[in-house]
Order: structure tokens, then C-alpha cells, then sequence
């Protein structure tokens, strides 16, 4: 592929593959499963990829704060308006020229300020909240982080951020006022997720190199399963919904252990993947199929729900021939998460190779659109 933009660091490549491949089977009835039982997606795969980004800072960049924040409105609300836009057209045609109706009506507010509030207006973007809020992560970090000067200490800083993000978490479990969710939500979700941006850069300053050399990868493995296994035994379910700010099992309850296990779930599924992707990572490093993917994940994010969508769409065509038993029909026509599972697992097999590998094609034939158009200037 010519469009792969070849990176130094094969290990976090892998992972950031490995993360974007949890993202779409977690959204089509996650057929993959991959090691759900133990590691739930939404126990800590976004926080992974806060980590991913924290990991890869550097306080070089805030010599021009004002444009390491411009660098990042261009790299990530740009592209994120333009297919804002581009799914908001589709949903208007659709709404008025066929029977499909997905999402929240189509206002200047729901476009333009929706996406710093809650982000889930239009279903059909609905992955796409995490952008808005990564932006806000890394604005906000840098800022302090400049205006800190000598003051900032890196250890100190992770713990302050993780005792807000622990208040964030409190105030969650709590119950969000619905009278609220719409003015909090956001800073509820960047004090939570903060912790996990500072914790990537302290960990690659002073961590993994000792961890690399001294800790084998049989032991992190055992211990992070070890953990989760008795957290699942004690509470039962382990996820925490991010893009909610909720716990199905610990919803009301603010005890001081439990504010602390989003945390402590994220944290373990974050080192048993970073250990999955560094035992991977001489198999996969040099694919170029995996390092293209790895860098178009934004992409595969905005895109896959649309291509499952899709994929709805064919099945309702399919179904006018040869029935299908058990296919919610008037669901299809206003729900784009409506996943046919049919008799077996296959469909949301089905699901996931189309909203990924769709998803994929379309990326590659717009990274070598985009590269015609730049070479011809």
C-alpha cells in the first residue's frame, strides 16, 4: 500500500491495530470475542487509546503551544466536520426521500455543539464522540502543562489528575441529573480519561524500560487475568461506558474501592494488550496491511457503523426474496445499531467484515485520492 506511512514504533503499530479491530466487533455483537470474557471492550478500550495518544507526546512540542493545538484542531476536528457533514448529507437525503430515519433532527446545534456536549446525535456517528473529547485531552494537557513551567512534575501531575478523575467517576456512579448529563458529560469524560493520557507519559519515561527488561510477559499476562477473574467473581460485570459515564454494576455505589475500579479494569486490559501486541509485534510490524490500519483508525471509527448500516439495507433487500426468519424489519428503517443475528453467529461476522474491511477500502481509496490531488499541486 502506498499510502502506508511507515512507523518507528512496531509494538504500539500492533496495538493500535489490535484496538481499532475491538472497536467494531464491539459494535456488531463482538463475534471476535477477543478474550471478552475476561477483558470486556468497554472495560478499557478507550482508555486505551488515550494511552496510546499520551504515550506518544512530547513536552518538545509546547515550544509553539499555539501550534501543537492547531496541529491537532487540523489532524482531528477538521477531518471529524467534514465527515460530520458528508453522514449528516446521507441522513438528510434518507430522511426525506426514503422510509429511513436514523438519529436526532439535523440543526445547526446538534452539529455544531452537540459533538462538545454529549456527541450522540446522529447514531450513525455515534463511535465518533471519543474525537471531540481526545481534542479536549490533549488541549487542555498541553496547557497546563505549558503554563506549569518548572513547577510540573510528572508523578505529581498523574496524581492529581487521578484523584479529579476519581471524583469524576464518583460523581457518575452517583447518578448524572438528566437536567445536567448535557452540560457535564464532557468534563466528566476528559477527568477520567485524563489520568490514562499523563500515566502513557510516565510510564514510557520511567517504567517501561525496567518493566521491558525485568517483568516477562507471562507474568503481566497472569497477574492482569488474575485480577479481572476476581473482580468478575466479586461484582460481575466489569465494564464502564465511557461515553455514558455509567457502570451497570456499580451504579449507585460510591465506596471507595469501588470508585477506584474503572480504573484498576482499564489499567489491566491496557498492560495485557500492550504485552499481546510486544509478543505480536515480530510477526506483524513489518504487514503493511497492519501498519495501514493502524493509521487510519480515525478513519475505520467514523466509517464502520455506516458499512454495517449497509449491510442492514442488503439484508432488507435480500429478505423481499427469501425471508428471513427473525429479521426486526421496521427496526432496520430506525435503528442503525439493529444487529440480525439470525440462527447462528455468522451475521455478525458478517457484520464486522463489512464495517471493517469496508471501512478500510474506503479509507485507502481516499488516502490515494487525497495524494493525487497533492501531487498534482
Amino acid at each position: 500500500m502506498s499510502t502506508v506511512r511507515r512507523k518507528s514504533n512496531g509494538e504500539y503499530m500492533v496495538l493500535s491495530f489490535l484496538a481499532i479491530i475491538m472497536v467494531v466487533d464491539a459494535h456488531c455483537g463482538s463475534p471476535l470475542r477477543l478474550f471478552t470474557h475476561i477483558f470486556p471492550y468497554n472495560s478499557f478500550f478507550m482508555p486505551l487509546f488515550v494511552f496510546i495518544s499520551g504515550y506518544f507526546f512530547s513536552p518538545d512540542k509546547l515550544s509553539d503551544l499555539g501550534g501543537y493545538i492547531k496541529g491537532k484542531f487540523k489532524r482531528l476536528i477538521i477531518p471529524y466536520y467534514i465527515y460530520m457533514f458528508i453522514y449528516c448529507g446521507i441522513l438528510f437525503i434518507l430522511k426525506h426521500t426514503t422510509p429511513f430515519c436514523y438519529g436526532s433532527r439535523i440543526t445547526l446545534y446538534n452539529f455544531f455543539v452537540s459533538p462538545w456536549t454529549d456527541g450522540e446525535r446522529f447514531t450513525i456517528t455515534n463511535p465518533s464522540w471519543f474525537v471531540p473529547t481526545l481534542f479536549l485531552i490533549t488541549a487542555l494537557y498541553a496547557v497546563l502543562r505549558k503554563i506549569s513551567g518548572k513547577v510540573w512534575n510528572d508523578p505529581a501531575a498523574f496524581i492529581v489528575f487521578l484523584v479529579i478523575g476519581i471524583f469524576a467517576v464518583y460523581v457518575s456512579l452517583r447518578g448524572i441529573p438528566d437536567a445536567y448529563r448535557e452540560y457535564i458529560l464532557q468534563p466528566l469524560r476528559v477527568a477520567f480519561l485524563m489520568p490514562f493520557y499523563q500515566g502513557a507519559f510516565c510510564y514510557r519515561k520511567y517504567i517501561e524500560k525496567k518493566a521491558r527488561e525485568k517483568v516477562p510477559s507471562i507474568l503481566v499476562l497472569s497477574v492482569t487475568v488474575l485480577i479481572n477473574f476476581i473482580l468478575i467473581h466479586r461484582i460481575g460485570n466489569i465494564k464502564f461506558a465511557v461515553n455514558y459515564m455509567t457502570s451497570e454494576s456499580l451504579a449507585g455505589n460510591t465506596s471507595f474501592p469501588a470508585l477506584l475500579i474503572p480504573y484498576v479494569v482499564a489499567l489491566t486490559g491496557i498492560f495485557f494488550w500492550i504485552r499481546i501486541s510486544r509478543i505480536l509485534t515480530p510477526a506483524l510490524e513489518n504487514n503493511p496491511f497492519v501498519n495501514f490500519v493502524s493509521d487510519k483508525t480515525f478513519d475505520i471509527m467514523m466509517h464502520h457503523v455506516f458499512f454495517m448500516t449497509v449491510t442492514n439495507w442488503v439484508l432488507l433487500l435480500i429478505n423481499g426474496f427469501f425471508p428471513l426468519q427473525g429479521l426486526e424489519t421496521e427496526r432496520i428503517y430506525i435503528d442503525c445499531w439493529y444487529r440480525y443475528t439470525g440462527s447462528s453467529g455468522i451475521f455478525n461476522l458478517i457484520y464486522f467484515a463489512t464495517g471493517f474491511f469496508l471501512s478500510v477500502l474506503l479509507s485507502y481509496l481516499t488516502s490515494r485520492l487525497i495524494l493525487r490531488i497533492r501531487n498534482r499541486h
